[in-house]
């Protein structure tokens, strides 16, 4: 939730993986994340939103069994 409300971050811009089947809801969605401070990345349709579950377990994970907190965040880089 912090991450939604403050997206900024001094090293780069979060990612925001987001997946559906209805391009145009997904961009509206896309415009949304942009507004508030993610990068879009669509990962395909439904059928990958299981692969997004899996990513956000291990945020959980990693931001608290194993005490790295919530300010942390997923990016893509590219070359």
């Amino acid at each position: 939730a912090a991450n939604m409300a403050d997206a900024a971050y001094p090293s780069g811009t979060p990612a925001m993986f987001l997946a559906g089947d209805d391009p145009e809801a997904c961009a509206v969605v896309a415009g949304l994340a942009s507004d508030v401070g993610f990068e879009p990345v669509r990962t395909g349709g439904l059928d990958t939103a299981g692969d997004l579950e899996h990513l956000a377990m291990i945020w959980i994970r990693l931001a608290y069994p194993l005490g790295g907190g919530p300010d942390q965040a997923f990016a893509l880089l590219r070359r």
